[in-house]
């Protein structure tokens, strides 16, 4: 562990992870966009005290860091280091937990080449989530022998008590994601968002899965005053007990030949899915992509939510 500046921890660091554990921001993976070199570290914020500090990988993982997903339950982040999604047969080499109170890994799962009898198939992840003790892993599985149309989204279960894979039963029509999406576990569904299609129902509908009975729905969204988010794509989420909220994002524009960017923020009240414009004031956010964790700070008298932007 090593306590480090702000600077030192973003320079030119590029397609990292986030994710939030009490008062602790948590930052893993990405890579130096002038060197390529990746970064093998995870690393903590203290929102609190204000104080960075750094996390080295265990040994086994080192090289295998570059393209992580995370998530986070408890006192616990969950790491998963897959391939590159731009290779053909993406692998998913660990699953790896961090706690955060005693700065302690454990090495959950590791790719054995030579005895791959229980493990899910070559896959692009979009998504790794926990629920009920168990990890899930989303993504698309790809057949080499046939076209795109043969394309379809698949979710594997790895239990933390057997750290033993299993497939997921997807009853009827099952959505495909290309990409990297966002996805919260909320009164045992999962709600899924995408922010890598742009479309004018964009924000007027969320897929939703339900673990009690394996099936994908679509629901729509609401809004009082019919105040939605203007189209948009890249835009990021991050997610609360009961919300979600999203900000960032671009569109092509066309009368200037460039794009339009992003700033408001708005929350998704994932009971009722109704949305809601946030106000605030004093504060410019002029970016391409806005990075977004919400975290609970447990130690106050009273608890509060904060929206932290990177």
């Amino acid at each position: 562990m090593k306590v480090e500046n702000q600077q030192k921890v973003l320079e030119n660091r590029i397609c990292y992870r986030m994710t939030s554990v009490r008062e602790f921001l948590i930052i893993c993976g990405g890579y130096d966009y002038i060197s390529g070199a990746a970064n093998n570290a995870l690393f903590s914020y203290n929102t609190i005290r204000g104080v960075w500090k750094r996390y080295p990988l265990p040994i086994k993982l080192e090289n295998i860091s570059r393209y992580p997903k995370i998530c986070s339950f408890g006192n616990k982040v969950y790491m998963c280091g897959v391939d590159s999604p731009y290779v053909i047969d993406p692998k998913i080499y660990y699953l790896v937990s961090f706690n955060v109170t005693d700065s302690t890994w454990q090495i959950l799962y590791l790719h054995d080449v030579d005895h791959a009898c229980n493990e899910p198939p070559p896959m692009r992840v979009n998504l790794l989530f926990y629920h009920n003790e168990s990890l899930y892993v989303l993504g698309m599985n790809r057949d080499n022998q046939n076209s795109e149309d043969d394309d379809r989204n698949i979710i594997y279960k790895f239990c933390l008590q057997t750290l033993t894979w299993s497939v997921v039963q997807q009853i009827g029509a099952t959505p495909i994601f290309y990409d990297e999406i966002y996805g919260k576990v909320f009164n045992n569904r999962l709600y899924i968002f995408d922010s890598n299609t742009y479309s004018t129902t964009s924000f007027r509908e969320v897929m939703i899965f339900d673990f009690s009975t394996n099936i994908w729905t679509k629901s729509h969204t609401h809004s009082k005053n019919n105040e939605y988010p203007h189209g948009r794509f890249r835009e990021s989420y991050a997610f609360s007990s009961d919300s979600a909220y999203m900000s960032g994002g671009i569109t092509p524009n066309i009368t200037s030949n460039g794009t339009t960017c992003y700033s408001d923020i708005w929350r998704i009240d994932l009971e009722t899915l109704e949305f809601f414009k946030l106000n605030y004031d004093g504060m410019n956010i002029a970016c391409q992509l806005s990075v977004i964790s919400i975290f609970t700070v447990l130690e106050c008298v009273s608890t509060t939510t904060d929206i932290v932007i990177f």
